[in-house]
């Protein structure tokens, strides 16, 4: 089995067969070398993860003119464009004279990034979709090798090169960055070149390259187009630690730092560096519950411990019962959930019946296990927020106000919760978990209107807009920013394009203290009438009487209007604050 024939000959059926279907996925690629063999192993990538996707490739070393007419070279309905770059195509005259005139040289060289730099960024300002750009690889030039002393050592200054791209581009949100330098590194600078199709075709890499590259980059657009998975599974026995503990007992599981205790280990790290950017771990086992607890509190070695977990499964039913139990517990979809097991009867038996969950089996060859789980990135994306890395927090808070709600009337436990609500204007420092919430809110979102990272930060500095943000927190804890509005001024009439809660603080009347909010602050502006759309779909069932609740009266099928003097105001166990100066996110 060859997988890089295997990605051609799927992409060449793939393009035959659907030679005149609409494209669900456009993608444009342009390189300053000859990318032509890099365009099937991204397709194929792609189509594995279930898009459609057409790719467009520009004409060799276009990339800068590109960046100022792309409609020149690409669809304008384009979603993903991709430029691909190394110093020596870009600056070849400076590189020459790196090594005589080192302090001459190198400032020529920066200028040359530099206009690289300024047309991407044009670009990004401009262009809606996801743009993709790769830090350059240490440059295959002869006077690179020769270099070795002050800021021009090979190292260095390649280090050098690299930080100035990041930094230059750090604001541009839809801007991804693809380290080539270390996909080379990882199969060896000479293997991933080819210097006689460099010469021939001005190709400088192999077959296997181009491959990795794609798997690279098919990964890093495909977290564009669908939301990571928030939760991880895991069964015990033979997954967390080798051996079964009703049956070897606490010593004789194999859990340690030697082979294969030592694999078991590392996966219990990745576990935690998982839960670190906000992923839910929770246990499913066939298991006394006494048997497998006394391995998460006693054993030296268990990096994992019972308080790292949000949620839990230890008895002896399916599976599938327990991950349908677990993702109502955390308040997300099974579709959210990866479910790791070493058993093939339960991961066939887990696809049979909830075949949206990803499933992964433990390898045979336990030595692969721990590179297997990197490369699945099921948990990758582009931004992670605060809120990301505090969630498996607020939901041990979640548990602590169940239980006070247990205990008395509803009325005495939302006095008992001591809500504060805060809505104010978007600063910078918010952009990215408010373009996060735009794009992946479905349930109490009125519009689901989606938005890129570049159209949110030009409303927020828009003159007729008002973002608005919502912070909340109580007794236990801080919910973080959930919930987003964005209000286009026009006189006297607000319209609300968007506007959205995360479902984890409905119920409580925060809505009507954020609504109040808003009306407050657009108020404030001159506004004495809001308006706004629901527009309905599959999943937003829980906003559809947002408006009618809120005393807006219908003036069309989708439109709702009130004055901002008839709507209800802040519930009277809610403390509201207004800040023109918002607390940083």
């Amino acid at each position: 089995m060859n997988p890089l024939l295997d990605a051609q000959k799927t992409w060449r059926r793939w393009r035959k067969e659907n030679r005149d279907a609409d494209a669900g996925y456009r993608v444009g690629v342009a390189a300053t070398f000859t990318a032509d063999p890099l365009i099937p192993y991204v397709g194929a990538g792609l189509l594995e993860q279930g898009l459609m996707p057409a790719i467009e490739l520009a004409d060799y070393n276009q990339v800068l003119a590109l960046c100022y007419s792309p409609d020149s070279y690409f669809s304008d309905e384009t979603d993903a464009i991709v430029l691909l770059w190394r110093v020596e195509d870009l600056a070849e005259e400076a590189l020459d004279t790196l090594v005589r005139a080192e302090d001459e040289a190198y400032a020529a060289l920066l200028a040359q990034v530099d206009m690289l730099l300024d047309a991407i960024v044009h670009l990004s300002n401009r262009f809606q979709g996801t743009l993709c750009l790769n830090l350059p690889p240490c440059p295959d030039h002869p006077a690179w090798d020769l270099a070795a002393v002050g800021r021009s050592a090979a190292s260095s200054l390649h280090q050098e090169i690299c930080r100035h791209v990041q930094e230059r581009l750090r604001e541009h949100g839809n801007i991804r960055l693809l380290d080539l330098d270390a996909l080379e590194r990882s199969l060896g600078a000479e293997r991933a070149r080819d210097p006689a199709k460099w010469y021939l075709y001005r190709q400088p890499y192999v077959e296997e390259f181009h491959f990795e590259l794609a798997g690279l980059l098919a990964r890093t657009l495909i977290r564009e187009t669908r939301p990571p998975k928030k939760c991880i599974v895991v069964d015990c026995d033979n997954t967390l630690w080798g051996g079964v503990i009703g049956e070897d007992g606490l010593g004789g599981i194999q859990l340690g730092r030697d082979f294969p205790g030592s694999v078991f280990r590392d996966f219990q790290r990745q576990l935690l560096a998982w839960r670190a950017q906000g992923v839910f771990l929770a246990v499913s086992s066939k298991n006394n519950e006494a048997d497998a607890w006394q391995v998460f509190d006693e054993h030296d070695e268990m990096l994992l411990r019972r308080e790292h977990l949000s949620s839990y499964q230890v008895n002896w039913d399916p599976k599938y019962l327990a991950i349908q139990q677990i993702a109502a517990d955390l308040n997300i979809g099974t579709d959210s959930v990866v479910f790791v097991d070493d058993n093939p009867f339960e991961i066939e038996q887990m696809r049979s019946m909830l075949p949206e969950v990803t499933c992964f089996q433990v390898p045979e060859d336990l030595a692969t296990f721990p590179k297997r789980l990197r490369e699945a990135r099921w948990f990758e994306q582009s931004t992670i927020t605060e809120e990301d890395r505090q969630r498996v927090f607020m939901v041990a808070a979640d548990k602590s106000r169940e239980q006070l709600r247990s205990t008395g009337s509803e009325a005495a436990y939302l006095e008992a919760l001591e809500l504060e609500v805060s809505v104010f204007a978007a600063m910078p420092s918010h952009l990215a978990r408010v373009h996060q919430l735009i794009n992946k809110t479905n349930q109490f979102n009125l519009s689901t209107r989606r938005k890129t990272l570049e159209e949110v930060t030009a409303l927020s500095q828009a003159e007729d807009w008002l973002v608005l943000c919502m912070n909340a927190q109580d007794r236990f804890g801080k919910y973080g920013l959930t919930g987003v509005c964005l209000v286009r001024i026009d006189d006297d009439v607000g319209e609300i394009e968007t506007l959205l809660m995360s479902c984890r603080v409905l119920g409580r009347g925060i809505e009507t203290a954020f609504l109040s909010g808003i009306a407050s602050l657009a108020a404030d502006r001159g506004v004495t009438r809001l308006e706004g759309d629901f527009l309905e779909t599959p999943k937003n069932v829980p906003a559809a009487d947002f408006y009618p609740r809120h005393s807006f009266s219908q003036q069309t099928d989708t439109r709702w209007t009130s004055a901002i003097a008839g709507l209800p105001g802040t519930p009277g166990y809610i403390r509201l604050a207004l800040t023109e100066r918002p607390e940083t996110a």
